[in-house]
């Protein structure tokens, strides 16, 4: 926008100068790095009571049991099928588990971060991703 309030035919409305984005970047960056590591160093404790009941689902799921067939959970079986791709592709331990969480949670944070600079363009408003890694 111009002083008169009028946009250039040439400039997006939600483009933002990358002088303003590029410290959220970095703040980005910085907080998934922290997050990270504090991950890592918990990354082979033992499952908690639900990640326990969701490993346990998931695996029957990949045995070729149907949810709730040999066992009972109060979660909708999209967690199930979700522990279980997780299992699939990183293997079926307590830290591959974490790991494979962990990765999804930092995914998670990059979309959120994408879609609310589409949504709003402002920098200012971007900080729920960095919660979210956390």
């Amino acid at each position: 926008m111009t002083e008169t309030g009028i946009t250039s035919a040439n400039s997006h409305p939600l483009r933002i100068d990358t002088r303003i984005c590029r410290p959220f970047m970095v703040a980005l960056f910085l907080v998934v790095l922290a997050a990270s590591a504090i991950r890592i160093a918990a990354i082979s404790l033992p499952l908690e009571r639900d990640e326990g009941e969701f490993a346990y689902m998931a695996q029957l799921i990949l045995d070729g049991v149907p949810p709730y067939e040999q066992a009972y959970g109060q979660k909708m079986p999209g967690i199930y099928y979700a522990y279980a791709l997780i299992m699939l592709f990183f293997g079926q331990s307590s830290a591959a588990i974490h790991l494979g969480l962990m990765l999804v949670n930092f995914a998670s944070a990059l979309f959120l971060f994408f879609v609310v600079k589409e949504l709003f363009g402002m920098p200012q408003r971007q900080s729920p991703h960095l919660h979210l890694s956390f």
